[in-house]
């Protein structure tokens, strides 16, 4: 279960950690005098809270940078590795964060000489045990067995330790009958290093041909898994050694087995027939499910209860190699799986919900009348978390077409669908339950075709949603005393109203798209269902209900055969009363000119060009463009009486006119005399200096690029023209818009290299202005390779430019960007720039600048 606010609890976090931090930074601060902190100021929380998240702790006497956001962490990393030993120490202060550093690291590595003395003499002591067994065995055994008592105890050498298991390996393939309890105790002192699978695989095969294991052996075996250490190859070994009566004793072993186990995101996708990550600890839960199986039970359900993340992944992971080997002893813990759903989780790396339902898929293909039985009567228990992740398994399962049974589909899209409709559950359910739907219908439609009405009613309620928020806004921004109705808005942060504004206009878009996928899959049903509900709407009260559906119906009829049974609702919508459906009728209209225009009738043309006169000036602008379509594909259909209607629009001050005769720029020009050409040019110029004087760059920018592209045969004007636009939007002080300038100036100069000279002082003005360290695109590159591009003639006419460019990233440190002048002037023989260059460089670096220190 996601936790429902990791928004709200990330910030918490981060906060939490700020104050750590800063809390930390004084005692930090007294280790050493050398040492140097820096605030990245890093993140908005850093920013609006004024902590210090994002440190770095740097040293003139260390080596490479320490960065983090956990600060205490980091410091220890830098301390531990930078400065023990350091002859540059200077502390500053006794009360310092570093001694208590250093304390800890000391206590560190005396437990663990301790540790490893201890582990020393043990194994000192074991060995000694072993030799008199060995002994023994050398003076009762046979000469088999001691040949084998010889070659096991070949592994004292380190040297060739590797090759001498491997011979043990195959001894005990070919007589393991030979193996004696010494020669099995002896190996048992090898398991921990890198020969610890091979032996252990010796004494398994040991074991499968009749032998017993020693008590010594067994407990260093137990050992070993206890540890975590070999864990499958020691569980292999235990388990062949312990009779399956005796399993149910070792049921603490036995959690601790389960508690080593590792599974990563790739073995947690393992199907049936795939190599089992842990096939021994498979088999041994196996056989403790049959001989006591609700011991076996009692133990995979208290895993199953575990709530923390890891937990549940390692739980997950084996009872899903279970299911393809033993999918009986999971069956009964449906149950408890479903209901692991409910535990938080805190949203970081891999998801235990994920691995969750992935199990749960895998075990309904092996009873799936069981599984869905257990899901429908556990869901309604969940938390509303819980709810949301039954509900995503369901729209996964939905997706996913070899999955479920068919009537299982059916009935869980009947479920959805009928919900949805109703709204029942809270509103975190609803919205999942919406997104999920909509993700299902477009990815198998088939499911959700015969439930096409009550859908489209679901489009009509969301609609209808949509268009009393956008009633609200209106009436807090145009308010009128005394207010028509209570507005739930009030008293909202505009940014809230704006969050709730984007979120219904993506539900609508989102179950518009869901319609139009139905509609396209079974248009011959579903398109006179939609037709008859737009018929019955009233354009006075519902227009903008009937605009969203002509949408859904442009979105969805790619043919001309099912395009043509809708015509006459689309000429009568083009009239209607409602500005809504009128302005969505010649989107359709201008879709079917560029996209179907043999599906376009004459009555339909001749509405277009009616509409060009139409007084309501937003469905003229639209007019407009829809004709830009119309002179693409009739051309034969232009009047001059409707071309001077476009031009006209160039001039008019409402911005829905002259954006779209702009946009119709393009289709307009093959049929303008020179001097309509002419006004509209001015007309566009005219238009760009107001945007740019208003700040809107985006659009002013899209007015040059139109304005290029209309002169681009015409090489005079469009070189005075691009480097006009192009040199003044490079000089703008939002940077984003300078650099986009500057990027279409630099890629116009392979064809037009007259531009050069006023690109150079632009290009080296953005290298300045840029740190070679920060490149969030490849311009820097671009600029520097057109460096290299510039002729001899040029580099001189610009030599002393270059000159002063190069002072300047010479005393800023970016040696990078000057030294690429230097090859740029000796590629071309400039011997004498380069000699003057380095005498400037030959003088000294500069000092570094100082780093800003965190809290000074």
């Amino acid at each position: 279960m996601a936790q429902s606010d990791r928004i709200d609890e990330g910030l918490q976090e981060a906060i939490a950690l700020g104050e750590r931090n800063k809390a930390l930074l004084p005692r930090l601060r007294n280790w050493c005098s050398h040492l140097i902190i820096e605030d990245q100021l890093s993140g908005m929380v850093a920013q609006f809270y004024g902590l210090p998240i994002n440190l770095a702790l740097y040293c003139p006497h260390a080596t490479g940078e320490f960065m983090s956001a956990n600060l205490e962490m980091n410091a220890r990393h830098f301390i531990e590795e930078q400065c023990i030993g350091c002859h540059f120490h200077t502390e500053l202060m006794p009360r310092n964060f570093g001694r208590d550093v250093l304390a800890q690291h000391k206590q560190r590595q005396r437990q663990a000489e301790h540790a490893a003395h201890e582990h020393a003499a043990r194994r000192a002591e074991l060995q000694a045990e072993i030799e008199v067994l060995v002994r023994q065995e050398q003076l009762q055994g046979h000469i088999t067995a001691l040949s084998v008592i010889n070659l096991v105890q070949q592994l004292q050498a380190a040297d060739g330790r590797a090759s001498t298991a491997a011979t043990i390996r195959e001894a005990a393939d070919l007589v393991p009958q030979f193996f004696s309890a010494a020669a099995l105790n002896y190996l048992t002192l090898y398991l921990e290093g890198p020969v610890g699978p091979v032996l252990l695989a010796t004494i398994r095969q040991v074991l499968l041909s009749g032998a017993e294991l020693p008590a010594f052996a067994l407990d260093q075996v137990v050992a070993i898994i206890q540890r975590g250490h070999q864990l499958d190859a020691a569980v292999g070994v235990f388990t062949a050694a312990v009779a399956p009566t005796d399993l149910p004793m070792h049921g603490p072993l036995l959690a601790s087995i389960l508690a080593h186990l590792e599974y990563d995101y790739r073995l947690m996708r393992a199907e049936e027939g795939e190599e089992l990550a842990y096939p021994h600890v498979v088999e041994l839960v196996r056989r403790f499910a049959q001989t006591d199986a609700s011991a076996c039970q009692e133990l995979l359900t208290e895993q199953v209860r575990l709530p923390e993340k890891r937990s549940r992944i390692r739980i997950m992971g084996l009872l899903r190699e279970l299911i393809t080997t033993a999918p009986d002893i999971v069956l009964p813990l449906t149950d408890v799986i479903v209901r692991a759903l409910d535990f938080a989780e805190d949203g970081y790396g891999e998801s235990a919900d994920h691995a969750t339902r992935h199990t749960l898929a895998l075990l309904y293909r092996h009873a799936p009348e069981q599984v869905l039985a257990v899901l429908r009567q556990t869901a309604p228990t969940l938390s509303t978390p819980g709810q949301v992740e039954i509900l995503e398994f369901y729209g996964r399962a939905l997706q996913d077409s070899d999955l479920l049974l068919p009537a299982h589909a059916a009935l869980l899209a009947e479920e959805l669908v009928t919900d949805l409709a109703a709204g029942s559950g809270p509103t975190q359910v609803q919205e999942e339950r919406l997104h999920l739907v909509v993700k299902a219908a477009c990815r198998a439609p088939a499911h959700f075709i015969p439930h096409v009405t009550v859908l489209l009613g679901v489009l009509l309620t969301v609609v209808k949603e949509l268009r009393t928020l956008r009633r609200y806004q209106a009436e807090l921004e145009y308010p009128s005393v005394p207010a028509p109705t209570f507005n739930p808005l009030l008293g909202k942060h505009p940014l809230e109203i704006q969050n709730l504004d984007v979120h219904q206009q993506r539900r609508v878009s989102e179950v518009e798209r869901m319609m139009s996928q139905l509609l396209n899959a079974d248009s011959i049903a579903s398109q006179p269902t939609v037709l008859e509900v737009f018929a019955g709407l009233n354009s006075e009260t519902d227009g903008f209900i009937k605009s969203r559906l002509i949408k859904v119906l442009r979105d969805s009829l790619p043919d001309p055969i099912r395009i043509s049974a809708i015509l006459p609702v689309l000429y009568a919508s083009l009239f209607d009363t409602a500005r809504d459906v009128r302005w969505e009728a010649l989107r359709f209209l201008e879709y079917l000119l560029d996209e179907q225009p043999a599906c376009v009738t004459r009555s339909l043309l001749d509405a277009v060009k009616a509409l060009l006169q139409d007084s309501d000036l937003p469905i003229r602008g639209q007019a407009i463009q829809t004709y830009g379509a119309l002179m693409r594909q009739y051309p034969q259909e232009v009047a001059p009486d409707q071309l001077k209607e476009v031009i006209a629009a160039i001039h008019s001050p409402t911005v829905a006119l002259h954006k779209a005769a702009v946009a119709t720029a393009h289709a307009l020009i093959p049929f303008l005399t020179e001097s309509q050409r002419q006004i509209l040019l001015m007309g566009i110029q005219a238009l760009e200096g107001a945007y740019y004087e208003n700040q809107d760059f985006t659009y002013s920018q899209e007015l040059v690029r139109t304005l290029l592209w209309l002169v681009r045969d015409t090489k005079p004007l469009f070189l005075e023209l691009a480097e006009r636009y192009l040199t003044k939007y490079c000089a703008c002080e939002e940077f984003y818009t300078a650099e986009d300038a500057l990027k279409r100036l630099t890629r116009l100069l392979p064809e037009n290299p007259e531009l050069r000279p006023a690109w150079l002082p632009q290009a080296l003005q953005y290298l300045i202005r840029v740190e070679p360290s920060y490149s969030p695109t490849d311009l820097r590159g671009e600029l520097l390779v057109a460096l290299h591009q510039l002729s001899y003639a040029e580099l001189v006419a610009q030599q002393y430019e270059l000159a002063r460019f190069v002072r300047t990233q010479i005393a800023a440190g970016h040696f990078y960007d000057a030294f690429s002048v230097y090859a740029v002037f000796g590629a071309q023989g400039l011997h004498a720039q380069v000699y003057e260059l380095t005498q400037h460089l030959a003088q000294g670096y500069p000092p570094l600048k100082q780093r800003r220190v965190c809290g000074a």
